[in-house]
């Protein structure tokens, strides 16, 4: 299994997920971690091949569906990905507390990781969208190389923990809620179909039992989220989907993570 997020608390999350979810499958499976770091293209190269690591858990898209096996069950049950919060410089906070639409929004860059599958969302929305590898991003952000890092509701505030001690003046927005349809699957390679069929049946396990989302809310990084994000009092602005899959669209409606 290929992890970029190994040492922090979405990765373990990721790591205990994928354990449960070989655990539930019945199948008799052991994985490790694949911990050379790369770019994404190469990671989608490495899997494609099959030989250094044969699973990766990646955003979705529908030439990622095409070229490799997808299990169906959005890893944060879509509250975790659809559900986009900004990492930015603290100075912009005060313009981004009176944005009210996607049109006043469309006025800021955002910054993406070189080949995200949601890079196409943002730009189909009107954005111009700046590249870089994942950890670069950060520092890019608090220098003021583009305005805004879009990240997941569970990413902002572990990511923000993490990097602000290296950059002061980076900050998670107080003010906008970005939503657009998007689920991060587990990607398996052609090459390994058992090992598809497997976590399929693991993952539908856990979400049917309700154990899926019981890890999440354990999870420090997602706790942190629901307790300091004030969703409800957030400016929500809506992307429109692009490049979506009808079962990625009916996946999103119906494997959700339930609010209390």
């Amino acid at each position: 299994m290929d992890s970029t997020k190994k040492g922090d608390a979405l990765g373990q999350y990721r790591i205990e997920m994928m354990r449960q979810a070989l655990e539930a499958s019945g199948v008799d499976y052991t994985f490790s971690i694949y911990e050379d770091l790369m770019n994404q293209a190469r990671r989608m190269s490495y899997l494609d091949e099959g030989k250094r690591f044969n699973v990766a858990i990646q955003g979705t898209s529908k030439t990622f569906e095409e070229r490799f096996l997808p299990v169906r069950v959005p890893i944060y049950l879509g509250l975790g990905s659809g559900y986009r919060l900004i990492l930015m410089r603290s100075e912009l906070q005060a313009e981004l507390n009176g944005v009210r639409n996607l049109k006043m929004l469309q006025q800021y860059s955002i910054g993406q990781g070189t080949a995200w599958s949601d890079i196409d969302i943002w730009r189909n929305a009107g954005f111009n969208v700046i590249e870089s590898s994942y950890k670069n991003l950060f520092g890019m952000a608090a220098k003021g190389r583009f305005d805004l890092y879009s990240r997941g509701l569970f990413e902002a505030y572990e990511e923000h923990r993490i990097f602000s001690q290296q950059f002061p003046n980076l900050a998670v927005d107080k003010a906008l809620l970005v939503y657009y349809p998007f689920a991060i699957y587990i990607f398996v390679s052609p090459k390994y179909p058992e090992i598809h069929q497997a976590l399929t049946e693991g993952m539908q396990a856990l979400y049917r039992t309700g154990k899926l989302q019981t890890l999440l809310e354990a999870n420090s990084a997602v706790a942190t989220a629901l307790a300091q994000a004030n969703l409800q009092q957030r400016q929500r602005i809506d992307l429109p989907a692009y490049n979506m899959t009808p079962e990625s669209e009916a996946a999103i409606r119906h494997y959700v993570f339930k609010l209390q």
